[in-house]
């Protein structure tokens, strides 16, 4: 019994001392590079950003100028090796008549994919004039685009959307991840393969699509155009303000749908719909859920 109890003990130790094994390196020493760039720009133009990895946040300010900061932070355990890592990271920053380019990206052929995403992180800090065009794409990490009136378009393949006080209109995709839309006036289009979709206070047309997430709208203002909030699995919730106009038509497959209006749920047992003018109609505000539940509420 006793050498069972020991190499029970054994075990359990050895169960233990494999993960932490197998957690890989340490670094013990995290080294911080910071790259700045001013061009000269106005309203109108245009910013471009293409990056394999790492954090982008655009705001836009009331200066004739493009600003960019772009901070790297490498997890080494020698000078040498932050040397060579950084080496092994692609930065351009580059500035043609009114469109400014920001490349950021790990050259595969010196150094391994997996470990520069270990690591070295990246952080792309950018203001712009207020009335700038955005083009900003990031393989892996967040998005935030505030105080843009331009065209936006928006993209992460793995990463959170989160943008505030935009007047344009946006184009916003990102593969998985939550996407936070903030008080736009803009039309505004969103494809999310998965995570929440969450828009407040909104003013513009909307075209909302997650596959697997909740889809939560905030409606301030008569909508300009027919909107659609669509989601494969999860619930749909809006709030609309008492004054607006809208025809209504919202069905969910499988779950329940209920609304404080005057419309009428009918359906089977697994699905549910309702449709229908609130305030006399207007344009067409569609809501789709898959497997999910749905939930029409007047905004006090």
């Amino acid at each position: 019994m006793k050498q069972f109890a020991a190499f029970l003990v054994s075990a359990i130790l050895l169960a233990v001392y494999v993960p932490m094994v197998s957690a890989g390196p340490v670094h013990p020493y995290d080294i911080k590079d910071t790259v700045k760039r001013v061009f000269a720009a106005h309203s109108g133009g245009r910013l471009e950003v293409d990056a394999d990895m790492g954090n982008v946040e655009v705001t836009a300010g009331g200066s004739k100028e493009v600003r960019i900061v772009v901070e790297r932070i490498v997890s080494v355990d020698s000078r040498e090796d932050a040397k060579s890592i950084l080496e092994a990271h692609n930065l351009a920053l580059e500035s043609k008549g009114n469109t400014v380019w920001v490349s950021s990206r790990i050259n595969r052929d010196r150094f391994s994919w997996k470990r520069s995403m270990d690591r070295i992180r990246v952080r792309i800090i950018v203001e712009v004039p207020e009335d700038f065009d955005l083009d900003i794409s990031s393989g892996a990490g967040n998005v935030s685009v505030v105080d843009v009136s331009g065209f936006a378009t928006v993209k992460t393949g793995a990463g959170n959307i989160v943008t505030g006080q935009t007047s344009g209109e946006m184009d916003i995709l990102t593969g998985s991840g939550n996407v936070d839309i903030r008080t736009t006036a803009g039309r505004v289009r969103v494809r999310n393969g998965s995570g929440n979709v969450t828009l407040d206070n909104v003013e513009g047309m909307i075209e909302a699509e997650t596959g697997a997430g909740n889809v939560t709208a905030r409606i301030v203002r008569e909508l300009d155009g027919d909107s659609r909030l669509t989601t494969s699995a999860g619930n749909i919730k809006v709030l609309l303000a008492q004054d607006i106009g809208a025809n209504v038509s919202a069905v969910a497959k499988v779950g329940s749908c209920s609304t404080d209006y005057p419309l009428e749920v009918t359906g089977s047992w697994m699905k549910k719909s309702f449709d229908g003018l609130i305030n006399g109609g207007g344009p067409e505000l569609s809501l789709r859920a898959n497997v999910g539940n749905i939930v029409l509420s007047r905004l006090d």
